[in-house]
C-alpha cells in the first residue's frame, strides 16, 4: 500500500504556458466572425426601422439620430473585435491536456485535461460550412465553465483532433 504524500512543489520549475506554440485558426474564421457581426446588426436596424413603421415619431429628432449614431459606433466598435480577436485565438495539443485561447479585450486560456474529457462533437453552421470550416466542442466533467469549442478549424483537422482527444481520454480512464 502507498503512503500518501503532498510535497511542494516548486513554481520555478513548472513549465511556462508562453512557450506553448498555437495553431491558429483558419483565416475563413475571421470572415464568419465579421459576416456574423454584420448579419446581427442588420437585424438589429431592420428591428429599428420596423419599430418605425408602427411608431413613426421615432424618425424623429432625438430618436433617430441618436439610435443612428449609437448604431454605428457600436457596429464599428464590434466589427473591430471581431476582426482583432482572431489574432489571439488558437490552440495547442500537448500530451495531457488540450489548451484554447480567445479574446482580444478579455482573453481567456481555457486547459482541458484528457482524462476529464466527456465526449467531443464536430459541429458546422451555415456560414461554417460555406467557408468550409467546422467547430470542435469538448465537453467535460466539470461542468459548462471548463467546456471549450474550437471554431475555424478545417473539417478533417477537427475530426482527426476528436478522434485524438476520444482515444486519450479512453486511455487515461484505463490507467
Amino acid at each position: 500500500m502507498k503512503t500518501f504524500t503532498n510535497e511542494q512543489v516548486a513554481v520555478t520549475g513548472l513549465p511556462a504556458i508562453e512557450e506553448v506554440k498555437y495553431h491558429p485558426l483558419e483565416l475563413p474564421h475571421r470572415t464568419i466572425s465579421i459576416v456574423s457581426t454584420t448579419l446581427l446588426f442588420l437585424f438589429l436596424a431592420s428591428g429599428f426601422f420596423i419599430a418605425a413603421y408602427f411608431e413613426p415619431r421615432m424618425l424623429s429628432w432625438p430618436v433617430a439620430p441618436l439610435f443612428s449614431g449609437l448604431w454605428v459606433l457600436i457596429f464599428v466598435f464590434s466589427l473591430l473585435v471581431s476582426f482583432k480577436s482572431y489574432e489571439y485565438e488558437g490552440y495547442a495539443v500537448r500530451e495531457h491536456d488540450i489548451i484554447h485561447k480567445q479574446g482580444w479585450i478579455f482573453r481567456s486560456e481555457i486547459i482541458v485535461p484528457f482524462n476529464r474529457v466527456q465526449h467531443c462533437e464536430v459541429n458546422q453552421g451555415p456560414l461554417d460550412r460555406l467557408m468550409g470550416l467546422s467547430t470542435l466542442s469538448i465537453f467535460t466533467a466539470g461542468g459548462s465553465d471548463s467546456d471549450i469549442s474550437i471554431p475555424g478549424l478545417k473539417p478533417e483537422t477537427a475530426a482527426a483532433l476528436k478522434e485524438f482527444i476520444t482515444r486519450k481520454a479512453g486511455m487515461d480512464e484505463e490507467e
